[in-house]
């Protein structure tokens, strides 16, 4: 009789973790926090750029809906003042505005191994935005990137990426522009 207890208390042992896991589901996935520093050369007909942006140029949040594949929206504000002094006037003359872009990406990782080096492509589309001294205006941006992730700890990873974009038309504010960036950042991984 005590045996039979004993058996019918350690199955119910075995049973009841394995019972209650099942209740609850798949383990919930993890979000990828990250911010990038950036080098940007832009080019247009008229314009050309090169910006270093350190040390942050953006902010992204991964949403992974497979082991393979996250969604990722990410957001870049800037805000610049600048004065000259006019040579003929001897005037100081001041501008300022506030420039945005938002960005949804889908990666695709090429393995899903958070543990390993993961190469990954992630193809765009934004929108990217400035407003200032009584000039404002919009233009859709679409691109592609390649890169990689490193791990440095168990949520921690560095993350390597080179791109292109081009930035639509939308005259008077902007040209249409192609751009080209190398992205350097760090991720954190909620689990």
């Amino acid at each position: 009789m005590i045996f039979a207890r004993v058996t019918v208390v350690a199955i119910a042992a075995s049973i009841l973790p394995l019972t209650l896991a099942a209740q609850r589901g798949p383990a919930p996935r993890p979000i990828e926090l990250g911010v990038d520093a950036a080098l940007i050369h832009e080019s247009s007909d008229n314009l050309t750029s090169t910006r270093i942006e350190l040390p942050v140029s953006r902010f992204r949040v991964g949403f992974f809906l497979s082991d393979a594949v996250s969604f990722e929206p990410s957001l870049s504000l800037q805000y610049a003042r600048v004065t000259v002094e006019n040579p003929l006037t001897g005037r100081d003359d001041t501008s300022s505005g506030t420039s945005y872009d938002i960005d949804f990406g889908l990666l695709y990782h090429f393995s899903t191994q958070r543990s390993q080096t993961q190469t990954f492509v992630r193809p765009f589309v934004g929108i990217r935005g400035f407003s200032g001294e009584g000039n404002h205006g919009s233009q859709a941006t679409f691109g592609a990137a390649l890169g990689f992730k490193q791990p440095l700890s168990n949520r921690l990873g560095a993350r390597f990426e080179v791109g292109f974009a081009h930035r639509a038309e939308d005259e008077p504010s902007f040209p249409s522009t192609n751009v080209l960036f190398f992205a350097l950042g760090l991720s954190f991984f909620t689990h």
